[in-house]
């Protein structure tokens, strides 16, 4: 971009997906000593209004742009722009580089408009998110199973994680490496599941990268485990595990397959012959025990992995919440549990999480439901023309929306409240936006966007904008409630619109 002539602006405490493949670098100003300067710049700008505390914590999130880098200004784009902040690498975990960019900015003033310029170290292009919140707020837990107390689900006896598995280790750095746990360099491309136990028996899985090529060969991304119990006598907390709570097992092997197998040490199944030194003797286990299970990618490759688990295995699979969470483990298609880490497809009863570092993702055909729906940072949801999402509660888009003009999404069939919120205008505005209730109200929480036709479809439903700018490109109608608040309802269409107000609007 052009310094920030052509800025994005953010939406504090909600990240913005973006990428720099097709930006330029004219007219910026001096690059920082902090930064790796590249030979060609490829910088993308962003806008922040500081909030009353005068404080910014602004974090570069990587896509396929593994390693961004930030600066903060302030003032006329040009060389006497005031730099604020600058940050190449966040603080590592441990022996862990963290190559998200992140720096806290105080000092500020409250109300004033703040320029992020973000690039990638030394000619990088890709994908990423930027996140700024109030700097006196806590970064909160990443809802994609990268942080310890935030698990995955256990599903079912397999469950595949497509390229290029999971980055970075999310928003915290749940232990540094060193004490009892052998995963000595820190977290490494790491996610976290929960297993619960519902019977007394032995615990036996194996971690299969994508990119091993298969027996006889031992060649495959580095991954590594280390297991808890945080149920049962003698559980710990992720307090506990972050300063150095032993696991009751754990394997730093060089080799790829990795696991829990027979009482023999360094055996392992039959169909992974080669990999005896990555493989523990089976757990003990007893009904009622939780355990915690991070997957760690040593390599930082960008090959996902399969988990096995033997059909011996005393587990209560899918008791751990009423959420699947996006894994594309086979395709796009949003019907295939395999896609949903082996857990159930969502439903009007069950949540849908959508994982961004996937090269997999969701595509809707058809007719899908979901309870609540979240897209997360680096994540696209993809609804082609014609095709319809209905979500019985809440939406909110931290990453990319991909809805075509004349797709729809519902709101509706419960006497619910839902909100709305995220990255909901421009390239993330909805297609065609039905309200269809039989009570409750669904309430914009940011502005939004509408490509297609808006509706309050009966006089039962609701829908409040009080306080947010909403564009219509298509037709406007309202059987129900809708509450603009006195802001601003625009029909923005290049065609001809119909407005029909049959309902009751409010003030």
């Amino acid at each position: 971009m052009i310094c920030h002539v052509m800025q994005l602006p953010l939406i504090l405490g909600i990240p913005l997906s973006s990428a720099n493949n097709c930006s330029g670098g004219l007219g910026e100003p001096p690059l920082p000593t902090c930064w790796t300067t590249p030979n060609v710049m490829n910088s993308v700008w962003f806008s922040v209004q500081a909030p009353a505390s005068g404080q910014l914590r602004i974090r570069v999130i990587p896509g396929s742009l593994t390693n961004p880098q930030s600066i903060l200004y302030a003032g006329a784009c040009g060389t006497a722009m005031s730099q604020y902040g600058c940050n190449d690498n966040a603080t590592s975990c441990g022996f862990t580089i963290n190559y998200s960019s992140e720096m806290l900015v105080t000092g500020l003033t409250s109300g004033v408009t703040y320029y992020i310029m973000v690039d990638g170290n030394a000619n990088l292009t890709g994908s990423f998110s930027v996140l700024a919140i109030d700097g006196t707020a806590v970064i909160p837990p990443l809802s994609n199973g990268q942080d310890c107390g935030n698990y995955l689900a256990v599903c079912d006896t397999t469950m595949s994680f497509g390229d290029p598995g999971f980055q970075s280790f999310g928003n915290i750095c749940d232990f540094p490496g060193g004490g009892g746990n052998c995963l000595l360099s820190g977290e490494r491309g790491s996610v976290w599941f929960d297993i619960p136990i519902n019977a007394n028996g032995f615990l036996e899985f194996s971690i299969v990268p994508k990119d091993w090529p298969g027996a006889p060969s031992t060649a495959g991304t580095d991954y590594d485990f280390a297991l808890w119990k945080i149920q049962g006598t003698g559980s710990v907390t992720c307090a506990q595990i972050s300063t150095g709570a032993a696991p009751v097992a754990c394997n730093y092997s060089i080799y790829g397959v990795t696991g829990l197998y027979s009482n023999v040490n360094n055996t392992a199944p039959p169909q992974y012959p080669g990999f005896g030194a990555a493989f523990n003797t089976r757990l003990t286990v007893v009904n009622g025990e939780r355990y915690a299970l991070v997957v760690s990618n040593f390599s930082n490759s960008t090959s996902g992995f399969d988990i096995v688990f033997s059909n011996t295995s005393p587990i209560l699979y899918g008791s751990s919440g009423n959420a699947s969470v996006w894994s594309g483990g086979v395709d796009t298609d949003w019907y295939k549990k395999e896609n949903w880490g082996g857990c159930p497809i969502p439903t009007c009863v069950r949540d849908a999480t959508i994982n961004g570092g996937i090269v997999l993702q969701p595509t809707i055909t058809g007719i899908a439901t979901c309870k609540s729906i979240v897209i997360n940072p680096g994540a696209t949801l993809t609804i082609p023309a014609g095709q319809t999402l209905s979500v019985c509660e809440h939406f909110s888009n931290l990453g990319v929306l991909s809805a075509a003009t004349t797709s729809t999404v519902y709101f509706g069939n419960a006497a619910v409240n839902q909100n709305i919120n995220g990255n909901l205008t421009g390239s993330n505005a909805f297609g065609n936006f039905v309200v269809t209730k039989t009570g409750g109200v669904v309430t914009a929480l940011q502005a939004l966007d509408a490509k297609g036709n808006f509706t309050v479809s009966n006089a039962t439903s609701t829908f409040n904008a009080s306080g947010r700018y909403h564009k219509v490109a298509g037709n406007f109608t309202n059987l129900g409630t809708y509450t603009p608040g006195g802001n601003t309802l625009e029909l923005n269409g290049t065609a001809a619109q119909v407005y029909n107000n049959v309902g009751t609007l409010m003030k």
